[in-house]
Order: structure tokens, then sequence, then C-alpha cells
């Protein structure tokens, strides 16, 4: 798709807007002056309504430039920006030690937050970095140094996950759950039925769940209250499925298997993981590939509470949980991996990756000779997903 020039991307915001026919020309005088950063984000996948409020910014900007004003960008700041877009999304008065945190620990995040519902979910993820009071209880109770987030920049995986090490000076990455609540607990009882212990076999991520306790004491800047506390300790590994380059299609067989089994066990003690994607299967430095991420893990019959919804055959949240919906999942991340960067295209409608679609990926397979073998092993995969025909 060619990309839009600036008078066509400020005619389609003029009329999804619907603005006064004199905000166009104010607009692209605007967006010509406009910096790198700013026309990355108006020409990002933000909404209709924070570009505008952007280029609104921009043509105050502009005016104040032209009658001799300093051209102070208004909101004064990405971080006035960024508070702007959290009041839109719900958040009234966000803390500012939470703010604080963001503009410290993931600054490129902040400035390239495309719209309220990703910034929302910056700010919740936020809520859980450790402030100075917390990383010392870390240390002292469990002899772990925490840094700054796994993920800084924009687009490469969850800000919740951070860096760390432990004593012996092994790197690892630490997530703290929140405190109560049924997601933290899900996620902790989740952890300790399939992780305690895993069969050497199984390549599920080799997390320990971790109890902190944070005294009367405990002074924090982070609005952590004293308290117990659980968090998540698993290795670093190298990277994401998600950032790996392409792979060969008898790599992504190999690592395929590998995946099979860990759902298998997974299967076996009754649980879903309900959310197999490239982002939460890591890669070690031999290659080796890692299922991780059991937020959206529930027992098999419990409503599914969160997913990717692209990669599910469809809208299934609240639905009963089953094993059909991870192998689906794991199916449409192996088809990904061997048709990159098209995979959009070829599998998604309607926001979700429908069986048909998904069925007719792996049937084009068939007629590569590179992935004969990897589309043998996706129609078992198929087969375990309920997908015995092509559905009407």
């Amino acid at each position: 798709m060619e990309a839009l020039t600036d008078f066509e991307l400020i005619g389609q915001l003029r009329r999804s807007l619907e603005k006064e026919p004199l905000w166009m020309p104010r607009a692209v005088a605007a967006l010509a002056k406009a910096d790198p950063c700013d026309r990355a984000f108006l020409f990002g996948k933000a909404t209709a309504a924070d570009k505008g409020l952007v280029l609104d910014a921009l043509i105050q900007k502009d005016a104040a430039a032209g009658q001799g004003q300093v051209a102070v960008p208004d909101p004064v700041s990405f971080y006035e920006r960024f508070r702007k877009l959290l009041v839109m999304g719900g958040i009234v008065r966000p803390k500012t030690a939470v703010l604080e945190a963001i503009a410290r620990r993931c600054p490129a995040r902040m400035v390239a937050v495309p719209n309220s519902q990703a910034a929302h979910e910056l700010y919740k993820e936020a809520e859980l970095f450790p402030g100075p009071s917390t990383e010392g209880h870390l240390l002292t109770q469990h002899g772990l140094t925490v840094n700054g987030p796994l993920f800084p920049n924009p687009g490469e995986g969850s800000a919740s996950l951070l860096v760390g090490a432990q004593g012996d000076g092994r790197p690892v990455v630490i997530k703290l759950l929140p405190q109560g609540g049924n997601a933290s607990c899900a996620e902790a009882e989740a952890c300790r039925v399939l992780l305690e212990p895993v069969p050497a076999h199984v390549q599920l991520v080799p997390s320990r769940l971790l109890t902190i306790t944070l005294g009367p004491k405990h002074t924090s800047t982070a609005g952590r209250a004293p308290g117990l506390y659980s968090a998540l300790c698993m290795p670093r590994y190298v990277l994401s499925l998600a950032t790996m380059v392409p792979l060969p299609a008898a790599v992504v067989l190999a690592q395929g298997q590998r995946m099979v089994a860990a759902l298998e066990h997974v299967h076996s003690k009754h649980y879903t993981h309900m959310d197999v994607k490239a982002d939460n299967i890591f890669v070690d430095a031999d290659g080796r590939w890692w299922l991780g991420d059991l937020g959206s893990a529930v027992p098999a019959g419990a409503p599914v509470t969160s997913t990717t919804t692209r990669f599910a055959p469809g809208n299934v949240i609240g639905l009963a949980a089953k094993p059909e919906y991870d192998w689906h999942m794991l199916a449409v991340a192996l088809v990904c991996e061997v048709n990159r960067p098209h995979w959009k295209e070829l599998l998604i409608e309607g926001g979700c990756t429908p069986a048909a679609k998904l069925i007719a990926a792996v049937e084009g397979l068939h007629r590569r000779d590179d992935c004969k073998d990897l589309a043998v092993f996706l129609d078992e995969l198929l087969s375990r997903a309920g997908y015995m025909a092509l559905p009407l």
C-alpha cells in the first residue's frame, strides 16, 4: 500500500473528525513543519481523535510562531501529552510517582504511545514497577538486583517485565504481580500448578514464584502499600520469536514440536494457555524455543479472561477455555513465521483468524517445496484444534 501524502492524511482526518473546511489548510501547513516524532505519530496507528489532538496542538504552535511568540509545543511536552491521553483513557488523576517511573524507565514508550488505550495499558504496567524500597526488599529477601524494563522501547514487549540479576550474576527477568485481585491470583495459581515442577523435556519458561513481604516501615514511591506481594523470576532469553529474523521452515517445524510438548504438559494439568503467540515464545542462545507468559492461562472449562483475539478463531472472551484454542493459536504462530511479512493479509479477518483462513493458509504451504513437512505437521495441529474439514 502506498504511503499517504500530507494532504491525503489531513483530508481523511478532516472528514473523520468533521472539522471545518478552514482547518484543513492550517493543518497541512502545521504538518509540513512538524518534527519527525510528531510525523511518525500522525502517520502511525493512533486513532483519528488522538491524531486530531496532536494536529490541533501543532496548529497552535504554528500560529504562535507566526505571531512572533516563542514556539512552545502544546501541551508543553510529551509528558503532558501522555497525561491527556490517560484522561481520555479513563485515568483522570494519574499518580505522579507512576508517571515519573515511566519517564525514567521507558521514556521512548511515553513519547511514542499511539492512543489513549495504549497509554492506559502502559500506565497499568508501570504501576507494577518496583520503587527503590521494593527493589531493596527484592535484594534482601531473594538476592535479586533489579534494573529497568526488559523492553524499554515501544512495540518490543510488555513494560511490566524488568531486567534483574541473581546473586551469582545470572541474568533474570522479574515480573511483579498486582496485590490481590482475581488476575494476579489466577496467574500465580497457574504458575504453581504448571511450573512446580516442570519435566526436563517440557519447554515452558522455568519461572519461580516469589513472595515479597513489605513491612509496616516500607516507604513507597510507587503507591505500594505494606503487605505480601508475588513476583515471577525467570531466565532472561536472547529475544522473543516476534523479534527474530525469518527462520527456515525446518527450524520452525523442529521448534514447533517443542511447543507441542509444552502445551501437552499444560493440558495434562487441565489448564489452557490461551495466549500462544510469537511474543510469548522466547528464544535462547542455542535457538531453542520456550513457551512463556501464563497471564492468560485458566483451568480448562473456566471462562476465558484474556487472549490476543487476532490470533484466536473468534472473540472467545467469556467462553469456556479448551485445548483446541491453544492448538489453533500455535498453528497460527507457525504459519506466521513462514509467511513474513504478509501474514496479516493471509490470516486476519474481522479482527481474528477464522478457521477457514488458517486451513487455507496451511493448504498453501503444501504447495511450497520448502514447507511440505511443516504443512504435514500443521495438519496434525489443525486436527487437534478440531478442524477435520474446511468449515462452511
